[in-house]
């Protein structure tokens, strides 16, 4: 029976101690070395009560991994946890600017060619919050490019989740288009999963992009200082977005 402070293999009895590692349940394993008995409510990495804690074991009802959010609730998977949603720009509306398109065929960018990835990777209905992603894909296709930096939309803040509608932002995401990134600034995404979770529909983008690298875009388009204070800057509004899964499960964090 070992009742002193150093975490040992054999504190057996009954009594609160912090440092019980047998395997049987008591209230008491408080110390920082895994074990699927740690029952008391301090935070540890092995805290297998069923209250909101840090469980970082394989076994259910608190399994928590070290991203958030907190899985301990009684949600079940919605479907569109860490699966990829691939932007079809042929189905969305630019309302600003306008010839947005028309601009980046003129320099040989079909911007259909160069959707934005988006990667739900938690929620937590009871609070209402929503954790995602954005990355970009190789030209043409829906496959992420995992040569360039994907974006933590709620890096700042967790987006706000209302079943089926996000809401995630602003943040910075790079919009890959050609050989050009284009900086949005300030990105607000917004959208609905459908029921069997294949697509985001009625989606949203309002952000300040950067087009400074497009020498000629500021001829042709709406173009100010950016908020930043450095570069063109445009405003972009995208309404009608369409996501499609792809299936590939979720994105790569790439820095």
């Amino acid at each position: 029976d070992d009742d002193d402070s150093t975490p040992q293999p054999d504190d057996d009895d009954t009594t609160p101690q912090p440092d019980d590692d047998d395997t049987t349940p008591q209230p008491d394993d408080d110390d920082t070395t895994p074990q699927p008995d740690d029952d008391d409510t301090t935070p540890q990495p092995d805290d297998d009560d069923s209250a909101p804690q840090d469980d970082d074991d394989s076994a259910p009802p608190d399994d928590d991994d070290t991203l958030p959010p907190d899985d301990d609730d009684a949600t079940t998977d919605p479907g569109f946890i860490d699966e990829t949603y691939c932007l079809d720009w042929n189905q969305a509306t630019i309302s600003s600017p306008p010839s947005l398109v028309s601009m980046l065929a003129m320099i040989g960018v079909d911007l259909a060619d160069w959707p934005l990835l988006l990667t739900p990777t938690g929620i937590d209905e009871a609070a209402g919050h929503i954790w995602m992603l954005s990355g970009s894909p190789f030209e043409g296709t829906c496959s992420q490019d995992t040569t360039a930096s994907t974006s933590d939309l709620t890096a700042a803040n967790p987006g706000t989740w209302s079943d089926p509608s996000f809401d995630v932002g602003p943040s910075q995401v790079d919009l890959l288009a050609g050989t050009y990134s284009i900086p949005l600034y300030g990105a607000v995404f917004t959208g609905q999963f459908t029921p069997d979770a294949s697509q985001v529909v009625g989606g949203t983008i309002e952000a300040e992009a950067n087009v400074t690298q497009m020498n000629s875009a500021c001829l042709f388009l709406p173009c100010f200082t950016c908020s930043t204070g450095v570069g063109d800057c445009l405003d972009l509004s995208v309404q009608n977005a369409v996501y499609d899964a792809t299936g590939a499960g979720p994105l790569i964090a790439v820095p």
